[in-house]
């Protein structure tokens, strides 16, 4: 027994001092270099679809903002008097609500249930509503509404 470079040698065992040759097991710095490429090739769809991914995830987080603030101009356009405040504009957390309203239909009188003149007159209204972001995006769209006013005051009929 012999103690060569820290290893113990058996009777018989010599020591190799050969280079890797081609047969040797192992990978040569050429051979990893090609598997790297071939990997990186192979992830190149993976990031595209990381890529598309993201882009929908941002879409539909866009969508959901947009869908919001419809939500909340219908509600107010629901409660909005367009013979009293025919244009406008409000604040909605996420976008600025502007809107325009435009007579479609003559005034008329509402009736009371016997048929006579009621104490108000009504009139439709088409109200176009944008909704400006933060972003510069702007969303327009429209409904209608019907808009009143007294015909006479409470203090007519005393």
């Amino acid at each position: 027994m012999h103690a060569v470079g820290g290893h113990i040698m058996q009777e018989g065992e010599t020591v190799s001092t050969k280079h890797k040759t081609a047969g040797s097991p192992g990978f040569s710095v050429l051979e990893a270099i090609i598997a790297i490429a071939i990997l990186a090739v192979a992830f190149l769809p993976l990031l595209a679809l990381q890529d598309q991914m993201t882009r929908t995830t941002i879409s539909l987080e866009r969508n959901e903002q947009l869908m919001g603030a419809k939500r909340s101009a219908l509600a107010y356009v629901r409660n909005l008097n367009p013979m009293r405040d025919p244009r406008g504009s409000i604040s909605l957390g996420q976008a600025q609500m502007h809107w325009d309203s435009v007579p479609i239909a003559p005034e008329r009188s509402v009736k009371t249930l016997g048929g006579s003149d009621g104490r108000f007159i009504a009139m439709l209204y088409d109200v176009q509503v944008t909704l400006e972001f933060a972003d510069q995006h702007t969303q327009v769209f429209s409904v209608h509404a019907m808009g009143w006013r007294a015909a006479i005051s409470v203090t007519d009929d005393f």
